[in-house]
C-alpha cells in the first residue's frame, strides 16, 4: 500500500524517519480486521500514481476520486477522511475574492500531484493562473513567504497545523482567506486494477467488509480522537 510521502499533520508525519499518525493507525487496524497483510510505502505522488497504473503496487490510501483515477483504480466504498481546502496568502498581501474567477492572472503553488476539484482544475487547464509545484508543505509555505507566488492552495487542516505551532515563521507570516475552495470531499483507500495479486477480488471484498465494520463500530473516530480530530473534522 502506497501513500504520499509528505508530512501532513494531523494525518501523517515522520518521527525518526518513520511515518506515524492516524492514517497509519487506521491502515494497521484495517490490516488486523481484514486479515490482509499489508506493507506501506511512502512515494511522491507522480510515482505513486504511475505504480498504481502499472500494478507495481497493489493499492494506496489517502486519495481523492477523479474521473482519470477511476480508469485505473478501484475505490473502496468507505472513505477514511473528509477534507476541505482553502487559499493562503502572505500576511499583508490579502485580496478580495468572491469566486474562483477572481484568481485569474495570479500565481499559485500547490503540492505536486494534488487535486482540488473540477472548478479549480478548469482554471489550470485554461491557463488562467500560473502554477508552481512544491514537493512538500514546508517548500509550499516558503515559496509563499518569499513572494514567489500570490497564494497557496492546500488542505485546510494541514496548514492550520503548521500555523498552530508556537514561535514559527509560518504563524507570523501567513493567513487564510475565507473562501472555501470546495465542500468536504472524501479521501479513499484504492486498489490498482492492474494489480497482479492472486485472488485480488477476494482481497477487495475482505477490505470492504472490514472498512464497513470499522465505520459501523465508530472505529475511525476512536483512532483519530487521541490526535485531536474526527473523521469528519476538516
Amino acid at each position: 500500500m502506497g501513500f504520499l510521502n509528505t508530512d501532513a499533520k494531523p494525518f501523517k508525519w515522520k518521527v525518526e524517519g518513520e511515518f506515524v499518525g492516524p492514517f497509519l493507525d487506521i491502515m494497521r487496524e484495517l490490516e488486523l480486521r481484514s486479515g490482509v497483510s499489508m506493507q506501506f510505502e511512502p512515494l511522491p505522488m507522480k510515482r505513486l500514481l504511475l505504480y498504481l497504473e502499472n500494478g507495481k503496487i497493489d493499492g494506496a490510501f489517502g486519495l481523492h476520486k477523479t474521473p482519470e483515477r477511476e480508469k485505473i483504480l478501484i475505490f473502496f466504498n468507505t472513505p477514511i477522511k473528509w477534507i476541505t481546502a482553502h487559499l493562503f496568502v502572505k500576511k499583508g498581501h490579502s485580496f478580495q475574492i468572491k469566486s474562483l474567477s477572481d484568481l485569474s492572472g495570479k500565481r499559485v503553488n500547490l503540492i505536486r500531484g494534488t487535486w482540488y476539484g473540477e472548478d479549480f482544475g478548469r482554471l489550470i487547464k485554461q491557463g488562467k493562473i500560473e502554477i508552481k509545484h512544491a514537493q512538500d508543505y514546508d517548500q509550499l509555505l516558503q515559496m509563499l513567504i518569499s513572494e514567489r507566488v500570490d497564494f497557496s492552495v492546500a488542505t485546510t487542516s494541514v496548514i492550520q497545523a503548521y500555523l498552530s505551532k508556537k514561535n514559527n515563521i509560518y504563524k507570523e507570516n501567513i493567513v487564510m482567506l475565507p473562501l472555501v475552495l470546495y465542500k468536504p470531499r472524501p479521501l479513499y483507500i484504492v486498489f490498482s486494477k492492474a494489480s497482479k495479486l492472486p485472488h485480488k477480488y477476494q482481497v477487495i471484498n475482505k477490505i470492504n467488509h472490514a472498512l464497513k465494520e470499522m465505520e459501523t463500530k465508530n472505529i475511525f473516530d476512536k483512532i483519530t480522537h487521541p490526535y485531536g480530530y474526527t473523521r469528519f473534522h476538516q
